[in-house]
Formats: C-alpha cells, sequence, structure tokens
C-alpha cells in the first residue's frame, strides 16, 4: 500500500508558512508516529481537531481514514475518502486517496464503484499499483461477473487477463471460443496455462496436510499391510505412498494418508467428492482411469485443490488444468526435451522421423517434427511404416538421389520431406557412410533418426530398415522398446539407441533407492516395483511442496527451478507447465542404462 511518503514530502511545502501552522503542524507530525507505531485510535483522536480545515486538513483527513482502514471500519475509512474527494477536489495528492478508496471498495465487494473511482486516478505511476491492487479482488469474481466489466471496460489489462485464465481453466466443449480468442489476442498468448498464478487464491499452510489416495482398490480393507494380489499395481502404488508418508513424519512433515476405494465407479466418486468430510483434503493422488478422471478433475478445479497421476504420461488429464498435474512428462514434452538437449549438443541440424500405426506414435512423431522444425531443424524424412519395403523405401532417402517426380509416387508412405528441399534430380548428394562413422552427415551436417512405434514388429522393421541402407545414424526413441522381449539390449546398444525415459531410476549406487528399498522390503517382504517407486515419488515430493509452500503451491512450484528427486532424477514444473519439464535421455553402456542428460550442472536443490 502507498502511504507516508508522500504525506511526508507534502509536509516539506509548509516549512515557510506562518507560524500559526505551527501546532498543527507538530499534532499532524504526533499523528503520523503513532500510526507507525500502529496505534490507530490515538491517532485518531489526534487527527480529528485538524482534519476538516486548515492547510493540513487533506493530510490528516487521509491519514485518519488510513488509521479507520487499518482498524477495519472500511465503512467509515471509505467515507472519510469520499468527504475528502468532496471538500478538497483539487489536492495535489488525491490520486492517494482515490487509490485508498478503491481498494477499499475492492474489499468491500463494491467492484463497480471501485473502478470508478480507480479511473479518477490521473497519474501513470499509479498503473502498476491499481493492476496489482485489482488482481485479488477480480479472481474471486465469477465468470459473468467478469464479462460484465470486461464489457465495460475492455481495455482494462487486470478484467481481460483473469477473465482470460477462468475461461482457459474450463474444460474445452465449454469454452466461448470467440470471446478466448479476443482476450488472448488483446492479453494472452498461447500457453493454456498463462496467468494461471493470477487466479490462484493464497496458499494456506497447516501443521499437517490430509491426502486422499483416489484409487481402484477394489476392496472393503485398504490396510496396506493385509492387502491381496488382487490388483496388485494398486496396492504397490499405496504401499509406496506409505513408506514416504513414513520418511516426510521423520523430517517434520505431517502427511496423513487417507486411501478411498473408487471402484471405478464413476456415481461413487461423484458422492464421495460431494461428502462434506472431503472438504478437510489437501491434495488427491489419482484416480488411475479415464472415466474417473473428468469427475476428480472437475471437483478439483472447483475445490482448488492440488491432484496428482502417479503414472500417466497422458496430457489428457492436465489439459484446461491449473491443479492437475502429472508426475512424469507427457509425449509433447518429451519431444520438445529431446529437441532441446540435441540442440545443445550440436546434434540436431537434419532429422529422419518414422512412426508405427498406432495414433498415439503419429501424434508423438509429429509433435518432435513440430519441435524440432521450431528450433531449426531440418527435417528430412517423416514416414509412416507399412511394411519393411516400403519403409526401406522411405529411409533409401538416406542414401539416393531422387528426383522429385518419382518421389511423388511415394505419398501413401512419406507425408513430408520438407518438399525434399524443392531439389531438381542430381542435387541431393549420396549418403554412403564410412565403417564405424557416428553420424549420418547431409552436407557435412549431423543427423539423428526419431522413432515413435510402440508396437515390437514395427520397432523391429524399422531398424532393419535401417541396417539395410547402412544407416549409422543415431536413434531415439521412447523407454518402451526397453519392454520388448525379443529386441535384444545389446542390439540396441550396437545401433546406438537413445530412449526418452521420464520413469528412468538408477538402482545401482544411489543411497537413497537403496534405502527405500531396504524399508519396502522390511515392510512387505518383497522387492519394490516400479508402481511403488512412483506411489513414493508423488508423496514425497509434492509432500515437501505442501510442507513448502502449502496447499495452494502451483505458483511457487513454476519458480522452484529444478528439484533433484528423490528415486527418481529430477522435478521441474516451470511456467505454470503441470507436467514434469525434466526428461532423462538414457543409452546402453556396456549393457547397462546411462543417463546422459545429467542434472548435475543446472540443478538448483
Amino acid at each position: 500500500m502507498r502511504i507516508f511518503l508522500f504525506v511526508l514530502f507534502g509536509l516539506l511545502a509548509f516549512g515557510g508558512q506562518a507560524q500559526s501552522l505551527k501546532q498543527q503542524k507538530e499534532q499532524f507530525l504526533y499523528a503520523q508516529d503513532l500510526v507507525k507505531s500502529e496505534k490507530y485510535e490515538q491517532a485518531k483522536v489526534v487527527l480529528k481537531p485538524i482534519k476538516n480545515a486548515g492547510a493540513l486538513a487533506p493530510y490528516a483527513s487521509y491519514l485518519f481514514a488510513f488509521s479507520d482502514y487499518k482498524l477495519d471500519n472500511l465503512s467509515a475509512a471509505e467515507q472519510e475518502l469520499k468527504a475528502l474527494s468532496q471538500r478538497s477536489p483539487n489536492w495535489s495528492d488525491m490520486d492517494e486517496a482515490n487509490f485508498l478508496r478503491a481498494n477499499i471498495l475492492m474489499e468491500q465487494g463494491k467492484t463497480d464503484l471501485a473502478f470508478a473511482v480507480f479511473d479518477r486516478i490521473k497519474s501513470g505511476s499509479f498503473r502498476t499499483d491499481v493492476y496489482a491492487s485489482k488482481v485479488p479482488y477480480l479472481a474471486d469474481l465469477d465468470e459473468d461477473h467478469l464479462k460484465s466489466l470486461h464489457e465495460r471496460y475492455p481495455e482494462d489489462k487486470a478484467v481481460g487477463q483473469i477473465l482470460l485464465a477462468k475461461i482457459a481453466s474450463k474444460p474445452s466443449y465449454q469454452i466461448d471460443q470467440a470471446l478466448f480468442n479476443e482476450l488472448n489476442d488483446s492479453f494472452g498468448g498461447d500457453d493454456k496455462n498463462i496467468y494461471r498464478e493470477l487466479i490462484n487464491k493464497k496458499s494456506v499452510k497447516k501443521d499437517s496436510y490430509n491426502v486422499a489416495a483416489l484409487l481402484p482398490f477394489f476392496s472393503s480393507n485398504t490396510d496396506p499391510n493385509s492387502f491381496s494380489n488382487k490388483r496388485e499395481f494398486v496396492y504397490k502404488i499405496y504401499e509406496g505412498m506409505n513408506i514416504a508418508a513414513e520418511w516426510l513424519k521423520a523430517e517434520g512433515v505431517d502427511i496423513n494418508l487417507l486411501a478411498f476405494d473408487t471402484q471405478r465407479d464413476v456415481r461413487k466418486v461423484e458422492d464421495l467428492v460431494s461428502q462434506k468430510s472431503f472438504e478437510n483434503i489437501d491434495m488427491i493422488v489419482g484416480p488411475l482411469y479415464g472415466d474417473i478422471v473428468p469427475v476428480v478433475k472437475e471437483y478439483s478445479e472447483q475445490a482448488e485443490k492440488v491432484m496428482v497421476n502417479p503414472i500417466s504420461t497422458s496430457n489428457v488429464l492436465t489439459d484446461s488444468s491449473n491443479y492437475s498435474y502429472l508426475l512424469f512428462s507427457d509425449p509433447d514434452t518429451q519431444a520438445k526435451s529431446l529437441v532441446n538437449y540435441l540442440q545443445s549438443k550440436g546434434d540436431s541440424s537434419v532429422a529422419y522421423i518414422a512412426y508405427g500405426s498406432d495414433a498415439a506414435d503419429k501424434e508423438l512423431a509429429y509433435a518432435y517434427k513440430k519441435h524440432a522444425e521450431e528450433a531449426g531443424v531440418e527435417v528430412q524424412m517423416i514416414a509412416k511404416f507399412v511394411d519393411f519395403q516400403d519403409m526401406q523405401k522411405s529411409f533409401d532417402l538416406l542414401n539416393t538421389t531422387y528426383d522429385s517426380a518419382e518421389l511423388a509416387e511415394d505419398d501413401q508412405v512419406l507425408e513430408s520431406i520438407s518438399d525434399l528441399r524443392k531439389r531438381q534430380k542430381g542435387e541431393l548428394p549420396e549418403l554412403v557412410l564410412a565403417e564405424g562413422q557416428s553420424v549420418v552427415m547431409y552436407d557435412d551436417r549431423p543427423a539423428h533418426v526419431f522413432i515413435a512405434a510402440k508396437k515390437e514388429r514395427v520397432a523391429s522393421s524399422i531398424l532393419s530398415a535401417l541396417r539395410s541402407v547402412q544407416a549409422n545414424a543415431p536413434i531415439y526413441t521412447t523407454s518402451k522398446w526397453l519392454d520388448f522381449k525379443y529386441l535384444a539390449y545389446d542390439q540396441m546398444e550396437a545401433a546406438r539407441v537413445h530412449f526418452l525415459y521420464p520413469e528412468f531410476n538408477d538402482l545401482d549406487g544411489n543411497a537413497t533407492v537403496n534405502k527405500f528399498v531396504r524399508d519396502y522390503m522390511a515392510k512387505y517382504n518383497v522387492p519394490p516395483s516400479f508402481h511403488a517407486f512412483a506411489g513414493f515419488e508423488t508423496i514425497y515430493y509434492f509432500g515437501k511442496m505442501l510442507n513448502k509452500y502449502g496447499t495452494r503451491f502451483g505458483q511457487e512450484i513454476a519458480m522452484d527451478g529444478v528439484r533433484r528427486g528423490a528415486l527418481f532424477p529430477a522435478h521441474a514444473y516451470p511456467d505454470g507447465e503441470t507436467d514434469n519439464q525434466y526428461v532423462p535421455i538414457v543409452r546402453f553402456v556396456d549393457g547397462k542404462l546411462e543417463m546422459i542428460n545429467s542434472i548435475s550442472n543446472f540443478i538448483d536443490n
């Protein structure tokens, strides 16, 4: 709040006045000292005789109103400032009085009148303060009220941005696209998470936090010590969560973990989140299945409670949401991270992209193409796998000179080849590789191959096609390949296959991982699975964020940088992103997976 400085400077003008002002000045200065000491009632007594007449009256009246404001006498303070504007409309510091009065009116919920008073402020120096004052009050208004204000104040930045944020947080099918486009053009950007911090209410810090495990246990007994083998992976998640809560307890962080069985029943979950007792929940882990997600996601948005999915990488869970997080990275983030990594290493001038028949394969391939081209990478080929011969024909581009007319016949396979740089016959140099050469060279530029294929048959065929044309470029793909039964690890190492591996954890030499494994085996008598690791990491990381920043930590973790993980390498949610922006990239070295994009050089904490 702007205060005191203008009053002190204002008094300098009276230094050469007649001695008759001396007593008033002494009274005012005494009252000012009382206000600075937060003795507001005493200050009002001193100010009352001098606030209605005399050269110091406007200053005394302002300070009198400010004292009422600090005493939470909002109506009295607003009336005093209103009277001041009527008594001294030409007072040199009337902007200060109008600023305080408008803030009081906003606090009283009189938004329309507050805007009228804000409009009376003439000095441009108030612009930032006016904006900052409006935001927290506007964030509490519903969308209809904001629309009404926008109609009357179409150029008001705070109104436009808060309304845009409110609209962007809704499910896509509920969005007024015309209004969204109008607001986005004037006040926004391309990111769906723009200005999410403007609509985040103040975070609440507590001595302990209630975390709901909203999982499909299909059991009336959610005691982790007596789980059956039914739905085992769900239980593993919860067992990992329990150990994380125990670790945090030992560190002074009290997480009260509560299990709720969704049974994959939409009506059951709707009833659950509508219960009064659920209002005490501070964070939700789950749900895991798509049919339940919309119910919990809507509740999460309305109740402004964070929900975290511990195993999914689907951006469907986080789209149009300010409160839904993924422990791991979605496919678009994986693609973007690889491009950024290759750019940083100077290994990304040329890219060849192949993908399988699944829709998800194509989505990932084109996401990679988009980010690569935005980064200045020349995408020579993007091809869908049909069969081995067609894929081999596609990769012949690495080694063969083509006529553009000949290429036109392969439209069913080659969906885009950047017009093959619109070259004439004979202009594409031959790419015959020397034995042991590390990269495919095109005009002396490094190249790589990106493959998006989840099916082993497709992956094997693409690798065979690459070998058949002697392509020795490094290959980048997803960690799904590590689950293949017949594609051997030594084959992938020889082919220099690299993996985007959001779920990677190093089981060797990591003291924290080793401790978790020991604690888990001591408690449950079996080694922990991936799902146990994920459950642990979810509670251990997000539990710490709850403890550090409180219940609404979105804005804070957006500025938290890259934070080292416990069992997984790192966590990063910058700029309002809601999936983990740190993506481990690994490869085989002597039969062992090693991470090549180490976090040690830029980790924040």
